[in-house]
């Protein structure tokens, strides 16, 4: 079989210097497709052609049109390239797609080329020199600076084998490209082939794909199983990021499925509207200010927006910012992928930069949080994904998020995600799920202060509701745990009382002595106890007087409160509790009458009492009755 290598060379240059003419001598491939292009002598779209190398290897030329017209489909097909020629007529020299070409490719990320000076058999030697000095000059302050200036003649072939061997020396210098990540393909072309079904075509920008692998197109979500995949008219059984790659969907509609649409591992990339990213300034384009209307080309798509600068008024003059771009329709991105700006009208090129997320936050408060996944993005570059797996749980914040759920933040692969969160002192597991340390150290210290401060108002208690004082520190559920089983001063007892270690409860002697008096009086009272407004006026105090008495009594286990406001003493409530369980063995269900009598009491005191054991796991409603729970 055939090997695919994982990178695409794309052309680049003025209209009519000859990029076709120049992939046909190299491939034997004609890249016009359409019968307009071939009629007119002029690319308008994008063209494909294999081109071969010394060990019978494969890698994907694209050729883009050169018109100042299709900016637009030569930017569709840049994201991808890893190698770019540079084609420059030596009897025109340098020309304005020539600059804008080459201002494009810095911004997608291109940093290996060769320039081949084109025409020159018409030129002649002087022209082709005076075009290739120029072209050098062009390139100093560029990416490319320093890549190989060949003349040749795409008429005559002179000089193509020269400028083949050059492509190769840059293909080979370009080294393999990881595969990380879940698989992503912007989609280039879309078109239905009888008996196929749906063929959509592009370059893979991460991960890898197999025949019968599920993928989902966005934005809308359609699922489908891949039926094919080819790669320069060949079947293949595995596509990776850097192939030029065709994929058989046949579940997929070809109306609605576009140019910009992505392929993706399903729920792996998410459509979104507003995207955080570092902008650079093109030096010498329009000053860029606040809330520029703009078009934005990320991948293949082309989406019109707002561009709201973070940390600057405008930039200018090569300046670079914080940005974030407020998108008219959702766009496909991940953290670290390339975008080119362009005016919206009149149509210019104004600068490009790197997503760095989505928008997460008031626009102008996030700065030092996007310098922080800045410096994780950077790191990734060089292969150590570990940084960004931490700074997207990070950016997640209070709560314990799922692998998948990380993994979409910083559009990695679950598995990778999952083994560099493993690796890393900053996340913290619970349950299978992750929280980044930073914020679980957070999170403990507003539960130390909820709880400081509950205790602060009620020092009479040794213990505090658990419900209360998480609902105070905004934590609930399985995180709520997490973060009380991080905090080495806080423990949970038995119905949900929290309790700081090392801490007693501060009971006045007044307190004291009001609690004594009502623990006496609701012992008296039997099942039909008097209400915490008699006991007050039996005491001589106010109702929060009393209240507080009452919460000390009942923390220290010798009342019990019911529903509706009602306390019992310790031993009335333990004494119904077991006549209950007697009358529910005798009757199969609770007899309402035959407990009233055996307490003492009425309905007014009984139903409270009651719901105190429905409430705590004793008895539960079973129809019109209530019968014992099961344990």
């Amino acid at each position: 079989m055939v090997r695919i290598r994982d990178l695409v060379i794309g052309t680049a240059g003025h209209i009519d210097h000859g990029k076709s003419t120049l992939v046909r001598r190299l491939t034997g491939v004609e890249p016009d497709r359409w019968e307009e292009e071939k009629r007119r002598g002029m690319t308008i779209d994008l063209g494909f052609a294999p081109f071969e190398m010394p060990d019978g290897s494969l890698v994907g030329i694209v050729d883009v049109p050169g018109h100042e017209r299709f900016i637009r489909n030569m930017l569709a097909g840049a994201t991808g390239f890893r190698v770019a020629l540079l084609v420059v007529a030596a009897d025109d020299g340098v020309m304005p797609q020539t600059r804008e070409h080459l201002d494009i490719l810095r911004f997608v990320g291109v940093r290996r080329g060769v320039v081949a000076i084109n025409k020159c058999d018409l030129a002649g030697d002087e022209l082709a020199q005076v075009a290739a000095a120029e072209t050098r000059d062009l390139l100093e302050p560029t990416p490319l600076a320093g890549s190989p200036v060949l003349c040749v003649s795409g008429e005559t072939g002179d000089g193509i084998e020269d400028l083949r061997e050059a492509l190769v020396e840059a293909v080979e210098g370009a080294g393999e490209r990881p595969a990380r990540g879940a698989f992503r393909l912007p989609v280039q072309r879309v078109f239905s082939k009888a008996g196929f079904g749906t063929v959509l075509t592009g370059i893979p920008v991460s991960g890898e794909v197999a025949d019968g692998d599920r993928l989902e197109v966005l934005p809308g979500g359609a699922r489908s199983k891949v039926r094919g995949i080819q790669a320069y008219g060949r079947s293949i059984d595995r596509a990776r990021a850097g192939h030029s790659t065709a994929l058989n969907l046949s579940d997929v509609e070809v109306e609605g499925t576009t140019r910009g649409c992505v392929a993706c591992s399903p729920g792996a990339f998410r459509a979104e509207a507003r995207w955080d990213v570092r902008l650079s300034h093109l030096p010498g384009a329009p000053v860029l200010k606040n809330r520029a209307r703009v078009r934005v080309h990320a991948g293949t798509t082309e989406v019109l927006g707002t561009v709201l600068l973070l940390d600057a008024r405008d930039l200018r003059d090569g300046q670079s910012g914080l940005a974030r771009l407020a998108l008219r329709e959702p766009m496909v991105a991940a953290p670290g992928d390339p975008f080119v700006l362009r005016r919206e009208s009149p149509l210019v090129t104004w600068g490009g930069g790197v997503v760095l997320g989505a928008a997460a936050g008031r626009a102008r408060q996030v700065v030092e949080d996007l310098g922080l996944r800045e410096a994780a993005l950077e790191q990734s570059q060089d292969g150590d994904v570990g940084p960004l797996a931490v700074d997207g749980l990070r950016r997640l914040g209070d709560g314990l998020h799922d692998v998948a759920r990380v993994a979409l933040e910083v559009g990695l692969g679950q598995g990778e995600t999952e083994e560099a969160l493993a690796a890393s002192d900053e996340a913290a597991a619970s349950d299978g799920r992750w929280v980044h340390r930073g914020v679980l150290g957070a999170a403990v210290a507003r539960l130390e202060q909820a709880l400081s401060e509950w205790f602060d108002a009620h020092g009479h208690l040794r213990t505090a509701p658990g419900r209360t004082v998480m609902d105070a520190a905004r934590l609930e559920g399985p995180y709520g745990d997490c973060v009380v089983a991080a905090c080495g001063t806080i423990a949970m007892e038995a119905g949900g009382r929290m309790v700081l270690a090392g801490r007693e409860a501060a009971v006045d002697p007044e307190t004291a002595a009001r609690a004594d008096a009502a623990e006496q009086a609701l012992q008296e009272g039997g099942a039909a106890p008097p209400s915490p407004d008699e006991l007050a006026d039996l005491a001589g105090c106010s109702a929060a007087e009393m209240d507080r008495a009452l919460e000390s009594l009942c923390e220290s286990g010798r009342a019990v409160r019911a529903a509706a406001g009602w306390v019992f003493h310790a031993e009335v409530v333990e004494r119904a509790e077991g006549l209950i369980r007697t009358n529910i063995a005798e009757h199969g269900e609770l007899d309402l009458p035959t407990l009233r009598d055996a307490l003492g009491t009425s309905r007014k005191y009984l139903l409270p009492l009651l719901d105190h054991f429905d409430r705590s796991g004793v008895t539960v409603r079973s129809g019109g009755s209530r019968i014992l729970k099961r344990t």
